[in-house]
């Protein structure tokens, strides 16, 4: 995990791409936490074994992968594994999964 100083923003960021793709906005002042790899036990209702995505309907938060929007379009950023009900393995794949027909 790497910390960074602006309030209780937790974010996942791709590892890769270039710098515009890993901008992320804070207010000043506020903490945040990133999670590259590893244990992220800053999460409630997980289920253990099941795969995570990040939310398509609320920001930064998370939604289990048979939960997330299944329309056509939409693009899903995997996080991880959840290993316990507060915590998640975060694995985060450079490959988002498109949906599509």
């Amino acid at each position: 995990m790497t910390e960074y100083a602006t309030s209780a923003l937790r974010v996942a960021l791709l590892a890769g791409g270039d710098a515009a793709e890993r901008k992320v906005s804070l207010a000043s002042g506020a903490q945040a936490a990133v999670y590259f790899e590893g244990a992220n036990s800053s999460l409630t209702g997980l289920t253990s074994g099941l795969t995570y995505v990040l939310s398509a309907a609320t920001p930064g938060a998370v939604v289990d992968l048979a939960s997330a929007p299944a329309a056509d379009g939409n693009t899903l950023q995997v996080l991880g594994v959840a290993t316990a009900a507060n915590e998640i393995n975060t694995e985060i794949d450079t490959s988002p999964i498109v949906r599509a027909a």
